[in-house]
């Protein structure tokens, strides 16, 4: 059946040029009045339900509407668990959430406690001894798109894997 692959490659083409008319793709530089030194650019991949509206014509819950918005870490040693950690916090300006933004995260109880990278794959171990990570499809779907493709954002991180039961519908 040909339609599939031709609709894979019209919904990357379709999602690559809203994120470049939402202005949430290019150089990851800072305008040099802002430029902090020792500062690295990464990017926080949170839910925007107006872009999953206009991709698919109604709420759909697509990784697809999963888009970066920016911010400004120390550069350390530890970049991709720090990039996590902030992602974990949930913190999202007004900005943000006027722009339709918006996160699962914080959830109370989960945290990461460990972030092991070896030959690409990146381990995680998440604490979630509330049972948050769990929930409707919907749910769970955009909370780990937001975990993926934050951590995919690394050169060096090719997959992401956690264990145990979380993210469970």
């Amino acid at each position: 059946m040909q339609l599939k692959p031709a609709l894979v490659v019209l919904a990357a083409v379709v999602s690559s040029a809203l994120l470049v008319a939402l202005g949430l793709r290019g150089p990851r530089v800072l305008p040099a009045e802002e430029q902090v030194e020792d500062q690295v650019i990464v990017d926080l991949y949170v839910y925007n339900a107006e872009a999953d509206i206009a991709l698919h014509g109604h709420v759909a819950c697509s990784p697809d509407a999963v888009l970066p918005v920016r911010r400004q870490l120390p550069a350390t040693a530890t970049l991709i668990r720090d990039t996590l950690e902030l992602l974990f916090r949930g913190e999202l300006t007004q900005a943000e959430q006027d722009e339709g933004f918006s996160t699962e995260f914080p959830l109370p109880g989960v945290r990461l406690m460990e972030a092991r990278l070896s030959a690409g794959t990146l381990e995680l171990d998440i604490s979630d001894p509330e049972h948050r990570t769990t929930g409707g499809a919907c749910r769970t779907t955009i909370m780990w798109a937001q975990i993926e493709q934050t951590a995919l954002q690394f050169s060096e991180v090719e997959h992401v894997r956690t264990s145990g039961e979380l993210f469970q519908p």
